[in-house]
């Protein structure tokens, strides 16, 4: 099987408190096992500011390096694609970019949100640092043929 790894940058697919956003998360992950892949939580990092605190974002951003140099020194089998769930400029993802970029894996991601309203104010660097900088792979093959992205 594919392995593909999950990141949700509120929270991850099997956090307990039950919300919408959880549940179609749960659920595409069902729909990716049944496509034949095998979907993986790669991490639980959760790094939503609501607030607009510079201090906390530069925290979440510190955070977010380590457990992309955590996930780089893991010696099990690198997924072939990383999936993100539900980035937005309250909670980037800090994960995707870099990491589908050094592991050479395409970048994929399901709801997420452009506000260009948010290029300035209390969140401006935090949604830039989650927004690819060079372009990503985008091209996976699983047993049922390959997905491309037509550019």
């Amino acid at each position: 099987m594919t392995l593909i790894a999950v990141y949700a940058p509120m929270k991850p697919p099997d956090h307990p408190t039950p919300s919408g956003d959880r549940e179609v998360a749960r659920l595409t992950l069902r729909a990716l096992e049944a496509a034949g892949f095998a979907p993986r939580v790669a991490s639980r990092l959760r790094v939503r500011d609501g607030a607009g605190d510079a201090g906390v974002q530069a925290r979440l951003m510190v955070e977010a390096e380590r457990e992309v140099q955590r996930i780089l020194m893991r010696r099990d089998a690198r997924p072939a694609l990383w999936f993100t769930y539900h980035s937005y400029y309250k909670a980037p993802d800090l994960l995707g970019p870099p990491l589908a970029g050094e592991m050479g894996i395409p970048y994929v991601i399901l709801e997420p949100s452009h506000a260009p309203a948010r290029a300035e104010g209390p969140w401006a660097a935090f949604a830039a640092a989650g927004c690819p900088s060079s372009p990503i792979p985008r091209k996976i093959k699983s047993k049922r043929g390959d997905f491309s992205s037509s550019s």
